[in-house]
């Protein structure tokens, strides 16, 4: 015999004949206890086993027993001319036997004073794993039997070496089982590297099910709940990038289909794209700006279309008044023709024909009239209509006519009277001419900005502010055309 399950033989007998007397067959050995440390590998672990249990039966009857000591070692003596079976067994480990026959020792041998030994070199006992066949364990795997050839107590050879490769078949299921194990393990371990945490999931619930009292995958299982996390958190955030990318997509494309219809008028759909930019992204500036814009413009448009009915109906009036005052001024009724081309000048301020007849007829009057203070008086009385030059123009008729007029004095303190100053800047006069005292604020909408426009007049002075928009996101502030700050824009022209 082999291996760990060889079995020594030894005997130890009397050189001298005695009469014959009770004997019997001491069998001693030593008891392991095997295991396998696991993970992705496999270790082998043996040890000596103490406390192990050691029974020999006649039959179902226990007629000896013993331990092992704590370094594994028993012994155990089985009576003479009988048959017996030795059990070697642990708590939750498997059972192995022997067969042992005292019977058929020789009379002649018998009469000698023997005491027989065999020393077995050990047992290796270890805990069942699941779904191994341990039922050929259920056999003997040795015959202990007097041999006469040799004289001596020893071991059927061939009996043995079915025994031993029952044992080698055993642990060849129970070394594949293990390896199993081990490369689910690895598998799993492979898969939680490279963060496939479904793979990794499936290697250590199997590697769990071949081997369930292991802790390896039960641990590992930890890391397969941190992978899966790290997935979803990593699904999550690529969710709401897209979801962000979307958002994005949309607002520039909400934006871009309200900035085509502003920049074409169409107010409707200028307001409806602006209208779901902002349900995008409610905290935008330029579509909220630009929103307001288009009410203007669509309020601006009506307005436009008012003035523009008005303006037409003006029109009408002002040609009729006009040609009621050329039919009177062809009849030379110069009094009413005036009146017709002042009531002309009510309709249509701005129109230079109806302010060039009415000088003609101050000269015509002034010559027909000469010298009339009446009628003078009369004329500048009804020039608050008129530009200056005009009324200058109607002033120099009478002048030229002042030799005919008897109230001279009157006419010369009027046509004397000097002018009043000019201021120097032109833009100022301009600016204070059309902007009231105080802040005043324009919006103007151009083709991708908003400008802010706030005009300041103060103490006889003009100041510009301008605040610019873009619809990309970036603001500009001027005064009279020089950069400032926002914060200055908003300070200097708080409304």
């Amino acid at each position: 015999m082999t291996k760990r399950n060889k079995i020594v033989l030894a005997f130890a007998l009397c050189a001298c004949f005695v009469q014959a007397q009770n004997w019997s067959l001491k069998i001693s050995s030593h008891i392991g206890f095997r295991k396998y440390v696991v993970d992705t590998k496999a270790i082998k672990d043996e040890t000596v086993l103490g406390g192990a249990s050691i029974k020999l039966y006649k039959g179902d009857k226990v007629i000896d027993q013993t331990f092992s000591d704590g370094g594994g070692y028993f012994s155990i003596f089985v009576p003479a001319n009988d048959e017996f079976e030795l059990k070697v067994t642990k708590e939750g480990c498997f059972t192995k036997k022997i067969y042992i026959n005292t019977k058929d020792v020789p009379e002649e041998a018998q009469k000698l004073d023997i005491k027989p030994s065999i020393s077995i070199e050990g047992f290796i006992l270890s805990k069942p794993l699941p779904g191994i066949d341990y039922s050929g364990l259920e056999q003997t795997l040795a015959k202990i039997v007097y041999i006469p050839k040799d004289k001596n107590f020893g071991d059927e050879e061939m009996y043995t070496k079915e025994g031993l490769a029952l044992v080698a078949r055993i642990e060849e299921a129970e070394m594949a089982l293990i390896n199993s194990f081990c490369e689910a393990n690895k598998a799993g371990d492979e898969a939680v590297k490279k963060e496939d945490c479904v793979l990794a999931k499936k290697m250590y619930t199997n590697a769990m099910t071949l081997l369930p009292g292991e802790q390896y995958p039960v641990t590992q299982m930890s890391k397969v709940g941190e992978c899966f996390k790290t997935r979803e958190e990593i699904a999550k955030r690529a969710e709401e990038m897209i979801a962000k990318q979307a958002m994005e997509e949309k607002y520039v494309e909400a934006l871009k289909k309200a900035d085509d219809a502003f920049n074409t008028k169409n107010w409707t759909i200028a307001k409806e794209g602006y209208t779901e930019a902002l349900s995008v992204k409610g905290s935008e500036q330029y579509p909220k700006y630009k929103l307001a814009a288009v009410e203007k413009m669509i309020a601006e448009e009506a307005v436009a279309k008012s003035n523009a009915d008005k303006a037409a109906e003006a029109k009408a009036k002002y040609d009729a008044a006009v040609k009621r005052g050329d039919d009177l001024f062809a009849k030379r009724v110069w009094t009413d023709a005036e009146d017709a081309y002042y009531e002309a000048l009510g309709y249509l301020s701005n129109e230079k024909y109806p302010k060039t007849q009415i000088v003609a007829i101050n000269k015509m009057m002034s010559r027909e009239f000469p010298g009339n203070d009446k009628k003078y008086k009369d004329a500048i009385a009804k020039t608050s209509k008129l530009e200056p030059e005009y009324v200058q123009a109607i002033k120099k008729t009478y002048e030229d006519a002042l030799t005919y007029e008897s109230d001279a004095s009157y006419l010369k303190k009027k046509t004397n009277e000097p002018a009043a100053p000019v201021k120097n800047s032109e833009h100022v006069k301009a600016m204070l001419a059309k902007y009231p005292a105080g802040l005043t604020e324009e919006i103007i909408n151009g083709n991708g900005v908003v400008i802010i426009k706030r005009v300041l007049i103060k103490d006889g002075d003009a100041w510009v502010y301008q605040k610019k928009i873009f619809n990309w996101g970036g603001t500009a502030c001027f005064r009279d055309d020089a950069t400032i700050t926002e914060s200055i824009f908003e300070n200097e022209t708080r409304l």
